[in-house]
């Protein structure tokens, strides 16, 4: 069984996601941050402004549990964080911000609710986009 150690992990799905983004038709510009910075699993803050020229620019953060660095993991595990990264980046571009800002202000059974909901919706969304390695499975 091949396995990966956790900075490594870490700086492959940073790349991939970096590589993904590159010329996404719908936005003007793109940046996003990974961080491994805790939480039981992986979660995203993003927000989308409009430029003075009309482009929309999307800024978003993802956050992944945090792995020790000299933690390995197998190949299979090593997918499924690149896999919860990928997700993540859906609901960045995929997901109506207004719509989920207007969930979360009402309350968290809003938000479980319509994530339930968008998760699948988005994740289909993604797929059909095309850009993202792996996101089929």
């Amino acid at each position: 069984m091949n396995y990966v150690l956790a900075q490594d992990l870490a700086k492959a799905v940073d790349a991939t996601i970096q590589t993904s983004l590159r010329n996404l038709p719908e936005f003007k510009s793109v940046k996003c941050k990974v961080l491994w910075s805790g939480g039981l699993t992986a979660g995203t803050a993003w927000q989308v402004d409009i430029g003075s020229q009309g482009g929309r620019y999307l800024q978003s953060k993802i956050n992944m549990p945090t792995l020790p660095a000299t933690a390995s993991v197998s190949r299979h595990q090593a997918d499924v964080m690149t896999g919860f990264a990928i997700h993540e980046m859906g609901h960045n571009i995929c997901t109506d911000i207004n719509v989920w800002k207007t969930a979360c202000e009402k309350g968290s059974a809003y938000s479980s609710i319509l994530n339930a909901f968008e998760d699948p919706r988005m994740e289909y969304e993604l797929v059909q986009k095309g850009r993202f390695a792996g996101a089929r499975k």
